[in-house]
């Protein structure tokens, strides 16, 4: 619990950094365009665990879910972000795929974390008896490239959480 509380804490400050950093209005072009890169990581803002069926209940109808994997996947990082967030609270089944398959292909310092933490918060709210989030999070540790050193310590992070959480 101290673990999950801490990541929830950590994960304010890089959202309110972020924030603050992406507000700046005389900030040059080039700070703009690393901005998604800084904020990443922070935006899928950890929510309370919730059981399934509350997860299944307030779900985006399958239009939606369609829309958002079809926008995880699009051209317009800060619109990649969002949707790779909102894939978080879909049914499970729907959003496993797409997840793993962006930690996979995705930008290594947008996609990637964005998968990370939804993967996480899908583990959290809907659970991963089967072991396939598990598995997906595995694989950024297995197939590490390098580009960002940063992913495989919170993949090993987010990791560390699901188990705990299925231990419980």
């Amino acid at each position: 619990m101290k673990t999950l509380i801490s990541i929830v804490v950590l994960v304010g400050v890089i959202v309110a950094v972020g924030l603050w950093q992406f507000a700046g209005d005389g900030a040059p072009a080039v700070a703009e365009a690393a901005a998604p890169a800084a904020v990443a990581p922070a935006a899928t803002t950890p929510v309370p665990a919730q059981t399934s069926g509350e997860v299944v209940a307030n779900a985006a109808p399958p239009g939606d879910v369609t829309r958002l994997i079809s926008e995880a996947n699009g051209a317009d990082a800060k619109k990649r972000v969002e949707a790779i967030a909102a894939l978080a609270q879909v049914p499970r089944d729907q959003a496993l795929p797409a997840l793993r398959q962006i930690l996979t292909s995705g930008d290594a310092h947008v996609d990637k974390p964005a998968a990370l933490n939804s993967l996480r918060e899908l583990a959290l709210g809907q659970g991963d008896k089967d072991g396939k989030v598990r598995e997906a999070i595995r694989e950024v540790l297995y197939h590490d490239d390098g580009q960002n050193p940063q992913l495989a310590t919170d993949a090993q992070d987010a990791l560390d959480v699901v188990e705990e959480s299925e231990m419980k």
